[in-house]
């Protein structure tokens, strides 16, 4: 069998990657506002309701996808996570009013969710208990 060399370092990296992209994920909305505003005649208010629909799905998902995470499995649980977001992601491009821009925000925090309880997991599942601190600081950015 193919044995690959500091794997777990090769891990940590794409946990890392991850969780950059879900830090990322949620600033850009908050950039790209003002001209989404004037395109899809967004008030302040929704904005701020278009950020707490985000917000409660991600705090949400935070704790379900901890224990997702946990009975299903890291691999799996990640895998679903990412690919949600990713789709929210998309869904983002083919928003035409405030109700699409909302659910797909909250989706993105539905998907993004699971990510740091699952960069967690990783962790703990690939690095002896003396260097998790160290990796579980690169995972996390």
């Amino acid at each position: 069998m193919f044995k690959i060399k500091n794997l777990r370092w090769l891990i940590v990296g794409l946990l890392f990657v991850a969780t950059a992209l879900s830090f990322l994920d949620r600033q850009v909305l908050s950039i790209s506002i003002l001209k989404i505003q004037t395109d899809l005649d967004v008030s302040d208010v929704q904005y701020g309701w278009i950020n707490t629909g985000f917000l409660i799905s991600y705090a949400l998902m935070f704790t379900l996808g901890g224990w997702l995470i946990d009975r299903f499995g890291t691999r799996i649980g990640l895998a679903v996570s990412v690919g949600l977001w990713s789709i929210s992601n998309a869904m983002h491009g083919a928003v035409q009013n405030v109700w699409h821009l909302g659910t797909a925000r909250f989706f993105l925090g539905i998907g993004e969710g699971g990510c740091f309880p699952g960069a967690a997991k990783g962790v703990t599942e690939w690095f002896p208990q003396k260097q998790r601190a160290l990796a579980m600081g690169i995972a996390i950015g």
